[in-house]
């Protein structure tokens, strides 16, 4: 592969992650889940759960769920990978990618869950 080929590929990758985080015109960006401690990096664990509905607290010390310990990009590739039913040529077509970067992308995400075990 020479340097312009690794480019596209690189590209097309970084197209399919932009595409998941929408920012309207406002260029609001939305929030999201603070996943390490800004002061000494290590992970955070949730400390109160509130239902709107009925106003109801919960306190504690909860550890998040192992998804929503990975990234936006990583969670909607696991999204796309159920929805495409483990299909990964399937998925390279739709990414626009070649089928081992695929096989690539979920074999480094399996190495992270495999580290992140409960």
């Amino acid at each position: 592969m020479n340097f312009i080929q690794i480019y596209f590929v690189f590209m097309k990758i970084n197209m399919y992650f932009c595409n998941v985080i929408k920012i309207d015109v406002m260029e609001e960006i939305k929030k999201q889940l603070p996943l390490k401690c800004p002061a000494c990096n290590t992970s955070l664990n949730v400390e109160r759960l509130y239902c709107e509905q009925c106003r109801t607290n919960i306190s504690g010390s909860f550890a998040l769920p192992l998804l929503a310990k990975l990234t936006d990009d990583e969670q909607s590739f696991i999204l796309d990978f159920v929805r495409f039913s483990g299909r990964l040529k399937d998925m390279a077509k739709k990414m626009g990618i070649s089928y081992p970067t695929v096989r690539n992308i979920l074999d480094d995400l399996i190495n992270k869950l495999n580290k992140e075990e409960l």
